[in-house]
């Protein structure tokens, strides 16, 4: 008897910490591969045009968006915005655009809300690049969502292993459909003739300015780690529910179906994330190039943005 429920506290708490990961890991993952992209790229136009060139380029978009996103999860988490700058071109302590607020520190669902405003972002700048990929660039959309599948974790059973090796499965199948999402993209790109449509440049253009600025900065992340505890604490309640009532077969086929709805949900969200990685990477790729050609005509030297 004591096995069994030491088994099922120990069943409950490393689903609930794969459930947190696959929900929301991957957005802490992304979000520090967007942010060293980024930091990247602008240090390669600092070296060439100057600190506030790339505000002009892609900074005037994406910036604002940026912003928007963190003013918009704290109306949503009923947090009391205090003050907020969109864009600020003309700053010179480097921060060109904030959102500050407050909220009850009693509040257990405003507290969760620090996670999601947190990373708000990485959230709606996916959703904008979905919109956009959808209107310019339907073909990329439909094609995008076949290259990677995530399995649910651990089901509806009460095993521990099988729960392990799936969640490890998921990690690799994400790298996996990274080299997947490429080949899509450039077979999409190619059959469809899309470098001689305005509207793929406009799409490209659009995109790489909203990624390039989807990243989250060292304060974002901290926080955002102000609401994952209320997370797991909610998780951890929900999944032992769901445990019991796995337990004598109660709304089985009902769990399944949200289970599986979620899971779709998450591999196209997982697809969305390594499509804005791959148009950071390519806004990088493009930029040095560019500037290196730059930097030689002007500073006869090539750019070298880890030389601090």
């Amino acid at each position: 008897m004591f096995n069994d429920i030491i088994y099922f506290i120990l069943y409950v708490f490393i689903r609930t910490i794969t459930q947190i990961f696959n929900l929301f890991g991957q957005v802490l993952i992304f979000g520090f591969i967007l942010y060293a992209l980024a930091s990247i790229t602008r240090m390669v136009y600092a070296r060439t045009l100057g600190t506030k060139a790339e505000l002009y380029i892609t900074g005037w978009l994406g910036t604002p968006i940026h912003e928007v996103s963190h003013a918009l999860f704290c109306i949503l988490f009923n947090h009391k915005i205090d003050d907020m700058k969109l864009l600020d071109l003309r700053s010179n302590n480097g921060v060109i655009g904030y959102v500050t607020h407050s909220y009850d520190t009693r509040s257990w669902y405003q507290q969760a809300g620090n996670f999601f405003i947190g990373v708000a972002p990485i959230l709606m700048g996916s959703i904008i690049i979905y919109i956009i990929t959808t209107i310019f660039s339907p073909e990329i959309k439909n094609n995008l969502f076949t290259s990677i599948e995530i399995i649910p974790i651990g089901k509806n059973t009460m095993n521990i292993k099988s729960m392990l090796l799936t969640s490890m499965s998921n990690i690799l199948m994400i790298f996996i459909s990274a080299t997947n999402i490429i080949q899509t993209l450039i077979t999409t790109l190619l059959e469809n003739n899309y470098f001689s449509k305005l509207s793929f440049w406009i799409f490209l253009y659009i995109a790489i300015s909203v990624s390039s600025h989807m990243e989250l900065s060292p304060a974002d992340i901290s926080h955002a780690w102000k609401g994952i505890v209320v997370i797991i604490a909610f998780m951890l309640i929900l999944n032992t529910l769901i445990a019991f009532l796995n337990m004598f077969n109660i709304l089985e086929g009902s769990i399944t179906a949200v289970s599986l709805f979620i899971n779709g949900l998450l591999n196209k969200y997982t697809a969305l994330l390594l499509l804005v990685s791959i148009m950071s990477f390519i806004n990088l790729i493009a930029s040095y190039i560019i500037l290196t050609v730059v930097s030689l005509i002007m500073h006869r030297k090539i750019i070298n943005p880890f030389n601090i």
